[in-house]
């Protein structure tokens, strides 16, 4: 009999009896490992770490069972050895438990870096990389600030008949508040969106406005357009070519990082790479435009960025590599 007790995370990763536990609700590996983690308490930490890894590849690949895709699992163990070389001198941390991830960035949000600026008339609140803020405004709606963002609006917004008029740079989620048809409007640089009380999620980086609404209605304005919004879709518009782009998507794909998740539903790698920078502060290199294009499935937490990169570089066979601050998506 294997002599589970001395295994480590990647010996639990590549064991098929352990692969059919976690993937394919086998009862009697199901029996046998909560029975023997019943034995050896001690090894929960380590079985936590398996799992998360296994789950993680297997969500990208599709595996129906684990000796299908035996390459995937006998590079696990490459993987976890060299993911501390590679994403070197430990710029990705390794967290292994989603709790963790969400203990830390709620003390983010109460102890993290954060601002509150007056600037005359104005009220502003800024996030860094990797830091979220829940701001609660005037008339009791509830904003969560992405990180690298910030928020902006007059300091007697919530005292007068006017508009409500927010400023926003970077990505928030806005639960506003019903104020008996009092307009609330996000700004964004060449696109405003208008509400009565709803749940939406707004981003703006590099010119390019979206917005994707969970609830209510959104009425999207560009500057001669206006194009209104049902639950479920998105708009992206970009200020450079005037143009917008409006489409159904899943709206906790795109707002799980409010509850400290990242979620990739065929998420091009270039789009992840521009997460990268616009969240964390990482500059990203993609050796060519195949490795941009290739897709991704998955979930991992929002502090879980070294399981990330570990899983998309096993899972599409390239490598990535971390040399002088830049991270390196390149071909095996």
């Amino acid at each position: 009999m294997k002599r589970y007790q001395t295994y480590t995370a990647k010996d639990f990763a590549m064991d098929e009896s352990f692969q059919d536990w976690v993937l394919n609700a086998d009862q009697e590996a199901k029996s046998f490992w909560e029975q023997w983690l019943v034995e050896y308490p001690e090894k929960r930490e380590d079985v936590a770490k398996a799992k998360e890894l296994v789950l993680l590849l297997a969500q990208e690949k599709n595996i129906s069972r684990p000796q299908d895709e035996i390459e995937v699992w006998s590079k696990i163990n490459q993987a976890l050895q060299s993911s501390e070389k590679q994403l070197s001198n430990k710029s990705f941390p390794i967290p292994w438990y989603y709790v963790a991830a969400t203990v830390s960035l709620l003390l983010i949000g109460m102890l993290g870096y954060w601002t509150i600026r007056q600037h005359g008339q104005q009220m502003t609140y800024t996030t860094a990389y990797g830091e979220t803020l829940n701001v609660v405004l005037p008339d009791s709606s509830l904003v969560t600030l992405n990180a690298n963002s910030s928020l902006s609006f007059e300091e007697d917004w919530g005292q007068s008949d006017k508009a409500r008029e927010i400023g926003l740079k970077g990505e928030g989620f806005f639960d506003v508040s019903h104020q008996n048809g009092r307009k609330f409007i996000v700004r964004t640089e060449g696109a405003s969106i208008e509400v009565l009380g709803t749940e939406f999620n707004v981003s703006e980086r590099r010119g390019t406005t979206e917005v994707v609404l969970n609830s209510g209605k959104v009425a999207f304005y560009l500057k001669d357009e206006k194009v209104m919004m049902n639950p479920g879709e998105q708009v992206i518009y970009s200020s450079e070519l005037k143009k917008y782009e409006k489409k159904i998507v899943n709206p906790e794909a795109h707002t799980s990082w409010r509850n400290n998740l990242l979620t990739f539903d065929d998420t091009p790698l270039s789009e992840i790479a521009q997460l990268l920078q616009d969240n964390y502060g990482y500059e990203v290199s993609i050796e060519n435009k195949e490795i941009g294009d290739k897709l991704f499935n998955g979930t991992v937490g929002t502090t879980q960025i070294d399981l990330l990169l570990s899983a998309i570089a096993e899972a599409h066979r390239i490598n990535i590599t971390k040399e002088n601050g830049t991270v390196y998506f390149r071909s095996r």
